[in-house]
């Protein structure tokens, strides 16, 4: 149950996000959505996490959700850049988006209108603590949810999916083609936020040649790695990638070793006149590596062939 300046706060927001600033646009295409669909990705991002402490980080998390949102709620033909509402919010009233300036930058004026200049001046954002305490409350978090949804896109019969159902979509079959409604640089900052965070999940946070692991997102001591490099196949995918503690991805990208398509270890014979601690990797010639448990996000053994015929040193 809310205290009685909970609910005072919880009526202030309500007001706010019903009067939201938005660009006017053109006769067909209507106020822009960018901002609401920004924001119920804020709830969406806050309710996933364990303890919301108010901060909005710039990455794949987000941004991933606010595409999600963007597909199922916006019926228009705006540009669903990302960047612009992330940048405008500060301006509406009550305030409570501050955006969080990087310890090294240098004001500038202007309007941060991409990711790559949001990245250039800003760590993020933060929620004003009043707002942040009422998205650690589910019910309030939700009735702040549905009044976006009603005042912006009344009528949509789309429904919310889990975090994980849209990551996992990104990650998998549908990678290459979810991008596509984004501008090139931010497509290229999602696919490879979304790939770096997740991938090694699937894989328990280890390495699937050695079994080096840590069971903890905030310390990985693995890498998520294309098989085939990225500029060449433009693919993030679950079935373009691997996972592997640091030593290993090196010798993987340099030809030293590579993944045939039995899922088995091979060793360059380069190896057989090093010591340790190269030596090591030779013990693991002929090993079947890990696997994800779900087939859907293994590796796939066409891939892992192109990258045996184009980079093993045999």
């Amino acid at each position: 149950m809310l205290t009685p300046e909970q609910n005072r706060a919880l009526q202030k927001y309500i007001a706010a996000f019903m009067k939201l600033r938005r660009a006017p646009g053109g006769h067909l295409e209507g106020p822009a959505p960018h901002k609401p669909i920004l924001l119920m990705s804020v709830i969406d991002y806050a309710l996933s996490v364990e303890r919301f402490d108010g901060l909005i980080p710039l990455d794949g998390q987000i941004f991933a959700l606010f595409i999600e949102n963007w597909r199922k709620y916006v019926t228009t033909p705006h540009n669903p850049q990302i960047a612009l509402p992330f940048f405008y919010l500060k301006n509406d009233k009550p305030t409570f988006w501050h955006l969080v300036a990087r310890p090294d930058a240098q004001a500038g004026t202007g309007a941060l209108d991409t990711i790559r200049k949001l990245q250039s001046f800003t760590e993020g954002a933060k929620l004003s603590e009043d707002l942040t305490d009422l998205l650690r409350q589910r019910d309030a978090a939700m009735l702040l949810r549905g009044v976006l949804v009603e005042t912006y896109f009344k009528g949509s019969r789309n429904q919310r999916t889990g975090m994980s159902e849209r990551l996992d979509r990104l990650l998998v079959s549908e990678a290459a083609i979810q991008y596509k409604i984004l501008p090139e640089d931010e497509q290229v900052f999602l696919r490879s936020d979304v790939f770096k965070r997740e991938l090694p999940k699937v894989y328990n946070y280890t390495c699937c040649i050695s079994g080096l692991g840590f069971k903890s997102p905030e310390a990985q001591l693995v890498d998520a790695c294309h098989i085939v490099p990225f500029a060449e196949s433009q693919d993030d995918s679950a079935a373009n990638g691997v996972v592997l503690e640091p030593t290993l991805h090196r010798a993987f990208d340099r030809g030293l070793i590579a993944i045939d398509d039995d899922y088995r270890v091979r060793i360059s014979s380069l190896l057989d006149s090093m010591v340790y601690p190269v030596a090591r990797i030779k013990e693991y010639q002929g090993k079947q590596i890990r696997l994800p448990q779900d087939e859907k996000y293994w590796p796939s053994p066409e891939n892992l062939l192109k990258k045996m015929k184009s980079k093993f040193i045999d």
